[in-house]
């Protein structure tokens, strides 16, 4: 198993995980026809405009020689309300972490998360957030073993009839984590 910066060659699998995961967590929180609206076209476009931000971090597991999931980070871009002062309580964000539904629970979410919060630390960019949707119990929980608190909450659109609440988790010394 390895974590490598994904090349413009990943971009499909990419893609078809980010699709087939996002379906496989929100299938029951969001309306059937604003989860199956987006198809893989919109994942591709996404992901080869994200390739080109130099402020998106991203890296992916690679398992067997194929990619079985990846994570997104950076500077944080959606602070809380209370957040909003010239010297923010969170310094960085992690925009999304997907694996392929196919290989749920084998350890690939905590070392995408790890080696994230790794890169963070190196980058001295030590306390971070994320947002999750509240109904999601397995992430939830996740980020609840890695200590994250949680420190907001947003509703947020989903599509077209679909509106969720998200939870925001938070970590104000990422280097006390193991990791």
């Amino acid at each position: 198993m390895i974590i490598k910066a994904p090349t413009l060659n990943d971009i499909e699998k990419l893609a078809s995980i980010h699709r087939a995961s996002r379906i496989e967590y929100e299938r029951g929180i969001i309306f059937d026809d604003d989860l199956e609206r987006d198809d893989i076209n919109h994942f591709v476009k996404n992901w080869q405009e994200w390739m080109n931000d130099d402020e998106i971090f991203k890296l992916c597991l690679e398992d067997a020689g194929e990619i079985k999931g990846f994570i997104l980070y950076g500077r944080t871009k959606t602070r809380p309300a209370f957040d909003q002062g010239v010297v923010p309580r969170y310094g960085a964000e992690i925009y999304a972490i997907f694996i392929d539904p196919n290989h749920f629970r084998k350890g690939h979410g905590t070392k995408l998360f790890k080696a994230a919060c790794k890169d963070l630390i190196d980058k001295k960019l030590t306390s971070m957030i994320l947002w999750t949707l509240k109904k999601n119990k397995k992430s939830s929980a996740f980020y609840n073993s890695f200590g994250g608190e949680k420190i907001a909450k947003q509703r947020v659109d989903m599509g077209e009839k679909s509106w969720a609440e998200e939870s925001c988790f938070g970590w104000r010394d990422i280097k006390k984590m193991t990791i």
